[in-house]
């Protein structure tokens, strides 16, 4: 069965009551489009107006959508941005959205997600233990560096580790 094709002014009457109610970057509007079956020739010209009428704005999705990822879904600077690239949004509207989150609090948000993390964990050495707060870190987007640093003080603090010296100092 073909999809029946959605005309020009249909998609614009639709596409800017979406906008009005949520933001939207270049990339989510021409994949909603396409999705719709508004024919190809159609995509510019109708997120050129978009863009003319100021419903999209790459530069204000990119600051709203660092500062809600950030806040709401906990995510770290690494993945925010790899998110953002996947939008299509420019390296330049990157950098300033990711500076927006703030410095402060940021590590101890992070040791905050993992240490209720560490609480779910069942068991294993200490060295096991990290490893998993690790990769739990680094699948929410933080930096490496920081959180090996991190998972290293949680274990340091909460576990005897003595008799794993060389193993911790493979992270």
């Amino acid at each position: 069965m073909q999809k029946k094709e959605i005309t020009y002014d249909q998609a614009k009457s639709k596409i800017e009551a979406l906008c009005s109610q949520r933001e939207l970057c270049g990339k989510e509007v021409r994949d909603r489009l396409q999705r719709w079956g508004l024919p190809l020739e159609e995509h510019d010209k109708l997120v050129k107006h978009l863009i003319e009428e100021r419903y999209v704005d790459e530069k204000r999705f990119a600051l709203f959508f660092a500062k809600d990822k950030h806040a709401l879904s906990h995510w770290g600077k690494s993945k925010i941005t790899f998110e953002l690239r996947n939008r299509h949004i420019s390296a330049e509207i990157i950098e300033e959205a990711i500076s927006q989150i703030p410095e402060e609090g940021y590590e101890e948000q992070l040791e905050e997600m993992l240490r209720k993390k560490l609480k779910s964990i069942k068991s294993g050495t200490p060295y096991d233990i990290c490893g998993k707060l690790i990769r739990f870190g680094l699948s929410r987007g933080y930096e490496s560096g920081l959180v090996i640093k991190t998972a290293k003080k949680i274990i340091n603090s909460d576990y005897d580790t003595s008799d794993y010296g060389d193993e911790m100092d493979n992270y």
